[in-house]
């Protein structure tokens, strides 16, 4: 189809090997189509719009369909789980991640028809929202690194803003593609944040993506295992004005924060600043887009993890408590559970969400449930539970269930944040 809007050419073979192709063109094309002969054929095709998710495997198909309609082209499995097909990372609906391909595939485009790309679709589908930060760096990277190599982007849209009914899998929790997941068990369906919405957001806030694979981890090129990020994130959850405010914050490579707060309307906001560490001030501007700021955040805190201050906005200064939240982060741990990561998006996401990581290939994470206790939080995971207490950036507790033949002592260290107070 490409070949005939963009150079006006049509295989009446219908085949993909070139020395079996009947390629018409021209006048020829004009008859076999009943055109106008007075009018000649022009493309007008401004540029190819891209939809990647995944690589796949093609193979024939049997006799005699192989043999009676060439045309039809080849088959592939859908969904690779369980289909005894070698592969590398899969999402939750089996299908292969490979950012490398990514990149191939607008290389050849631009090699083969000259014109624009936009990225018109690209995402992830993910149950636990553990790894899209991850996805959306390794692709974003092999974006650039294509641009590099001079072909002409003029965009890129991540699928989805929120999670949707798909064609083929429905409502399924294995088909959430958003940015912001979908509670649809709740009244009003209300829509949380998820991690990879703050991992896009603070790709395009730096407009870079060489902090976002430091901060969210990224998925390497041959899709063989997620590289775990080398810095843990912020969480700060209080008040303001007596109403619950929370907000995420990363640092950029030039030492500036950026992230998301909500505030109490549930509104999802812009915020960019610094953190003095020798003063302990933290002052953050929030805004709504663009420019224009919406409020000013100052806040002190005294050596601990508690901050007060005042967010001022145009009706006048309003109170401010926020508590950084020890728990969240990335932690290195010992055999076998070698690498944890907590998280908690701004606005109401239900609680924690955890993910662990062995040592084997493809390695990726795993799902992990995080609850909360008086003094200790129990992590719970197929196929092992870790009962933990924290103490500053270490976690220690038992390691017991069916990962080992019996319980034993086990240690983690959080990695550092921008605040550097968890120590």
């Amino acid at each position: 189809m490409l070949n005939a809007v963009v150079d006006g050419s049509l295989d009446t073979n219908i085949s993909r090997r070139a020395n079996e192709q009947q390629n018409v063109r021209g006048e020829a094309l004009q008859q076999l189509m009943g055109l106008d002969a007075n009018t000649p054929w022009a493309s007008h095709c401004d540029f190819i719009g891209l939809n990647y998710y995944r690589s796949v495997y093609v193979f024939g198909y049997e006799p005699p369909v192989g043999l009676l309609m060439p045309y039809t082209g080849g088959r592939f499995h859908n969904n690779l789980s369980g289909s005894g097909q070698v592969h590398q990372l899969l999402n939750p609906l089996g299908w292969e991640i490979s950012p490398f391909v990514f990149g191939a595939l607008m290389r050849e485009l631009r090699d083969r028809y000259n014109l624009p790309i936009l990225v018109t679709e690209n995402g992830i589908p993910q149950v636990v929202d553990n790894s899209r930060g991850a996805f959306i760096a390794g692709h974003l990277t092999e974006l650039l690194s294509a641009v590099a190599a001079g072909v002409d982007v003029r965009g890129y849209m991540y699928w989805t803003l929120v999670d949707n009914w798909e064609w083929q899998e429905g409502y399924r929790p294995e088909s959430h593609f958003g940015l912001f997941t979908v509670d649809r068990s709740a009244n009003g369906q209300p829509r949380h944040l998820t991690d990879g919405a703050l991992a896009y957001s603070y790709a395009i806030q730096t407009n870079s993506v060489h902090g976002i694979r430091d901060r969210f981890g990224v998925i390497s090129p041959g899709g063989d295992q997620v590289r775990t990020p080398r810095q843990s994130p912020v969480f700060l959850a209080g008040t303001l004005a007596g109403e619950s405010v929370e907000m995420s914050l990363r640092s950029t490579l030039d030492g500036r924060l950026v992230g998301i707060m909500s505030d109490p309307s549930g509104v999802v906001l812009s915020i960019a600043g610094t953190f003095d560490p020798a003063t302990g001030m933290l002052t953050l501007r929030q805004s709504a887009g663009g420019d224009v700021d919406t409020g000013i955040l100052v806040a002190q805190t005294s050596g601990g993890l508690e901050f007060r201050g005042t967010l001022t906005r145009a009706a006048g200064p309003l109170p401010l408590t926020l508590v950084q939240d020890p728990l969240v982060g990335q932690w290195l741990g010992q055999n076998p559970v070698q690498r944890l990561q907590v998280i908690r998006a701004p606005g109401g996401m239900a609680g924690y969400v955890g993910g662990w990581m062995g040592d084997e290939l493809p390695r990726e994470w795993r799902p992990m449930r995080v609850t909360p206790g008086v003094n200790t939080y129990t992590l719970d995971f197929d196929p092992g539970r870790i009962v933990v207490n924290i103490a500053g950036p270490r976690m220690s507790g038992q390691l017991g269930g069916a990962i080992l033949p019996a319980a034993q002592a086990w240690t983690a260290t959080r990695r550092t944040d921008a605040f550097g107070l968890i120590k």
